[in-house]
């Protein structure tokens, strides 16, 4: 019998099969177009189609799965931040904001400037000058009682800031990565923290940072006192403490100094790319005249 001379195709977007209608040559050497009826519909092809749309049909959604999957995509973004100790201080400009002198802690004692387990977050208000990405937050230990152990955990808060409330937007921890020990003196360092990724904010916005104490092995081998200066040093923000032992609420209790700090921010791509063009026109403006 003479077979062949069209192929049948399955089209995977109709689910359904359809014809070549190229003519050819079968085994036995004859030619000709063969119909779609004349194909013979045994048991193979039907369970040949039955595979086929079933490997078409999409596949149910597996709740348990899914549930993994969030919990692994938290997980990733959940990721340890760094922090960085350095006699050093690190080099600011751009859209950073920084307010750099020392000498000075607040009224209230500890529970105004320790970062200890048994004391209120410590942190300070800021505003920001252009839009852009936080990446890194800096503040600078007074040279002082200091005792921190290499297994502490040190947390980062950032909030939004309306008068004297606090709205939290994101929290990272980071390992101390040496143990610092200075009794009564010698430890005056840079602490940097920097985040697992760059945080974006809006530009003429006030905000806040805090730091905490997460978790240790010992607790009362961690503590450390924020240098600061006079309240008038820097006046788009304040220091301030919140909540109870280390953990950080929504009110903040303004304190009469300001932090010695520093705020790492990146423009936006598109401010940069405005700013480029801005002065590659000047530099033809000028080429011109």
């Amino acid at each position: 019998m003479c077979l062949l001379g069209v192929r049948q195709r399955h089209d995977p977007g109709s689910g359904t099969s359809r014809k070549d209608n190229r003519q050819g040559e079968s085994e036995s050497g004859c030619s000709g177009t063969f119909n779609e009826g004349d194909y013979p519909k045994n048991k193979t092809n039907k369970i040949e189609r039955m595979k086929s749309s079933q490997s078409l049909r999409p596949m149910k959604k597996n709740p348990l799965l899914l549930s993994m999957a969030m919990l692994c995509v938290a997980g990733a973004s959940a990721q340890a931040a760094s922090i960085l100790f350095s006699t050093t201080q690190p080099t600011f400009g751009g859209l950073d904001i920084t307010q750099l002198s020392t000498g000075t802690i607040a009224s209230g004692g500890d529970n105004a400037n320790y970062i200890a387990y048994d004391r209120p977050v410590q942190g300070q208000t800021f505003t920001t000058v252009g839009a852009g990405d936080i990446t890194s937050i800096t503040v600078k230990a007074r040279n002082n009682w200091v005792e921190i152990d290499a297994d502490a955990v040190i947390t980062l808060r950032l909030s939004t800031v309306t008068g004297t409330t606090l709205t939290p937007i994101l929290t990272q921890f980071a390992t101390v990565p040496r143990a610092v020990v200075a009794a009564s003196s010698g430890f005056a360092e840079w602490i940097t923290f920097t985040l697992t990724n760059p945080l974006a904010v809006s530009a003429a916005t006030v905000y806040g940072f805090d730091f905490g104490i997460s978790s240790v092995a010992r607790p009362f081998d961690v503590y450390f006192e924020i240098d600061g200066a006079a309240d008038s040093s820097y006046t788009g923000g304040s220091a301030y403490s919140s909540g109870v032992n280390s953990v950080g609420n929504t009110t903040l209790t303004a304190r009469d100094t300001d932090r010695t700090f520093g705020v790492t921010i990146i423009p936006e791509p598109s401010a940069a790319l405005l700013g480029g063009l801005g002065i590659m026109t000047l530099l033809v403006r000028r080429r011109r005249a």
